[in-house]
């Protein structure tokens, strides 16, 4: 009877670990970890037992470190540990225990994490224990991190350098590459991972790895290359599963893992990894990795239009992140419930939402990547209530944040040029000087050999040749930096006629009015063609001109697909290739879209099928010629005095250019045009 009820205790308690994760989600997940501490004591005794397993002050080692020596312990692992804090009497070990409740208490309370921490690192600094400083320092500063107090981190890091042993630097560069993660500096980040990922194979250390390939994975992830943070996130999870430890470290990889089929939409996969997370982080208390893996669940219903779904997971978020009293996540999951909010078109809970997201952000806030995802989430938000001018100053604000982080790459690569720029600076200058001692030295000393003079010539003659070809590299560069900056000033003006076409774009679909309608996408095609000419600037090589005849074969096509008219009305543009500055560009392009937009309005009705005909040259009198032509209804006693906005248009651009128009349409509609310019390309 008695192994009965041992094999009955033994079956319930196995169903309720492998109870299937779509029914434990049903339940509380408090509820479901209560559920199984009871029934592990109803099978394996009291706590006690917990205490003698982690903390036993009659072995040799009295404390078997969680994650490193076991993971084997109850759920009231941290407790027993809070109690043994004041019953140790070596300084060592309770360093060791008070850092260990600074970490782990991370993932469940952030106040007590720091709490432990603190208390610990006044605790070396009075006896002088310089090794632990450091390693506290660094746990601090992980905390800090979290919290998005990316300066204060990261004075704490380099003040912990030197302190800690060799073996230890690996988890202060991981934090130094998770700060330069948060701020946008992708590059140097990548550089930081990889060195941590070298030293873990150097020293044979597998969680080194792991964490350095999740590192990896996320950088990718940010970046959007979720194939590569995929191939990351499966090396993380091998390293962690050939390590045989399940902690913390794992549990996020699987959430990398999630996330990244969730954004290659491999929903299966996602939601498998998703539960898997969720099972680790709710076997051993992880309140950041539920947190972090709800809101990633919030996310993926939304995105599948599952609503009702995609709101219980907010509410299993928000309840782990509010137990958790990070405010970084709360800003997190603010973000992704105001997304939701405006999925669903609840507007005006969205602006309350996402106002509670960017409010978390305090003024060190050094996470611009998520906090331009809150601006951007507002003005769709503010745009859903018709409140435009508030969706623009939010869209201003979204575009403001991401080139900075866009831009912070070339930012840091511009102080690496400089900084280079003066060493070789300095170096020239130490060379110049040890040149003109060596000159007097060999005058006073050879003043009368002809010969040896001849060599010091020769010597002299070499170092300057030298010297010289270190000058021009320079100016190389210097160029090459000016290339940079004009590239950058184009994409910028592009960028802003972008966000120009996209307030004209929502604009137009506040409106009912055909005509004003037709306004509006003219309006936008005008636009797109001042913003294709320096789109194609910042792309190609020459930042002085343009050519003109692919310019306008994209022109061309935007055209016709703005007007739907790409499979009726053909495009010919009979030129070879010509380059042209800015100054003359930008009228030509306007001049074109006006004629393209003039012929699609009137030269083909009633869906007529038609083509029209593009000529553009440079004669050898320095003057351009330009001629479109269509096949279309013509026109007849046109009145020149009488045209629409359009025309007025194209004849401003031709008083500009110092040209003159001619017209004929006999046959369809043949315009022609001549420049005169001196302008060269």
């Amino acid at each position: 009877m008695a192994s009965f009820f041992v094999r009955s205790y033994l079956f319930s308690f196995r169903t309720i670990l492998t109870f299937p994760l779509s029914y434990k989600l049903k339940l509380n997940s408090l509820l479901y970890l209560e559920m199984k501490f009871i029934l592990s004591l109803v099978l394996f005794g009291l706590p006690c037992g917990v205490i003698a397993q982690l903390i036993d002050f009659n072995r040799p080692n009295p404390y078997q470190q969680i994650f490193v020596e076991t993971d084997d312990f109850g759920l009231d692992y941290l407790s027993q540990l809070e109690k043994a804090v004041s019953k140790t009497s070596s300084d060592t070990l309770k360093l060791k225990i008070l850092n260990d409740l600074g970490y782990y208490y991370h993932t469940r309370n952030q106040q007590k994490a720091l709490d432990f921490t603190k208390e610990g690192l006044k605790m070396a600094r009075s006896k002088e224990e310089r090794a632990w400083e450091g390693k506290l320092q660094i746990t601090l500063a992980g905390l800090l991190l979290r919290m998005s107090q990316l300066d204060e981190a990261e004075v704490l890091l380099k003040s912990a350098e030197g302190k800690i042993s060799q073996r230890d630097e690996w988890l202060r560069k991981a934090n130094l590459c998770a700060i330069l993660d948060r701020r946008g500096f992708f590059s140097d980040a990548t550089d930081l991972a990889n060195e941590i990922l070298q030293s873990g194979e150097q020293s044979g250390n597998i969680k080194v790895k792991a964490i350095a390939y999740t590192s990896l994975g996320n950088l990718s992830w940010k970046q959007g290359h979720y194939e590569t943070a995929l191939s990351y996130a499966r090396k993380a999870i091998s390293a962690y599963k050939k390590s045989g430890m399940n902690d913390l470290g794992y549990a996020n990889a699987l959430v990398l893992m999630a996330d990244s089929y969730h954004e290659l939409k491999k929903y299966d996969a996602a939601v498998n990894f998703y539960n898997q997370a969720i099972e680790m982080a709710e076997q051993y208390g992880f309140y950041n990795v539920l947190s972090n893996a709800y809101i990633s669940l919030t996310d993926f219903n939304t995105d599948l239009g599952a609503f009702k779904q995609a709101n219980k997971m907010a509410e299993e978020a928000m309840r782990y992140t509010e137990l958790l009293g990070n405010d970084f996540v709360k800003m997190k999951l603010w973000i992704t419930i105001g997304k939701l909010e405006n999925q669903e078109k609840k507007y005006n809970d969205a602006v309350q939402s996402l106002q509670k997201s960017i409010s978390l952000a305090s003024l060190n806030f050094g996470d611009k990547w998520y906090l331009q995802q809150a601006f951007k989430e507002l003005a769709i938000a503010y745009s859903g209530l018709q409140d435009y001018d508030k969706s623009y100053s939010a869209f201003l604000k979204y575009d403001q944040l991401k080139a900075e982080v866009s831009t912070s790459e070339a930012v840091k690569k511009m102080e690496k040029l400089k900084t280079q720029f003066e060493k070789v600076k300095n170096e020239n200058t130490i060379i110049q000087q040890q040149n003109k001692l060596n000159s007097q030295r060999d005058r006073q000393v050879l003043a009368g050999v002809t010969l040896i003079l001849l060599f010091i010539f020769s010597i002299g003659l070499y170092r300057s040749i030298q010297v010289k070809k270190k000058t021009n590299a320079l100016l190389l560069k210097q160029n090459a930096e000016k290339e940079f900056l004009l590239k950058e000033i184009h994409h910028r003006v592009k960028n802003n006629l972008e966000i120009v076409s996209g307030l004209l774009a929502l604009q137009s679909a506040q409106l009912s009015d055909g005509n004003a309608i037709l306004a509006m996408q003219e309006g936008q095609n005008r636009v797109q063609a001042m913003s294709m000419i320096h789109q194609r600037l910042y792309q190609g090589k020459n930042l002085a001109a343009i050519e003109m005849k692919e310019y306008i074969l994209d022109l061309s096509h935007h055209v016709l697909d703005s007007f739907g008219a790409e499979k009726r009305v053909t495009i010919e543009c009979a030129m070879n290739k010509l380059e042209l500055d800015i100054d003359t560009a930008v009228p030509l392009g306007l001049i074109i879209n006006e004629l393209l937009t003039n012929a699609l309005k009137h030269a083909f009705p009633h869906d007529r099928p038609g083509n029209i005909k593009i000529f553009l040259q440079r004669t050898e009198e320095s003057t351009i010629q330009l001629s479109v032509a269509d096949n279309g209804v013509g026109f007849s006693n046109i009145d020149n005095n009488i045209k629409g906005f359009g025309t007025k248009l194209i004849q401003l651009l031709v008083q500009q250019l110092n040209g003159k128009m001619r017209s004929d349409y006999t046959k369809g509609a043949h315009l022609y045009f001549e420049f005169k310019t001196d302008k060269a390309a």
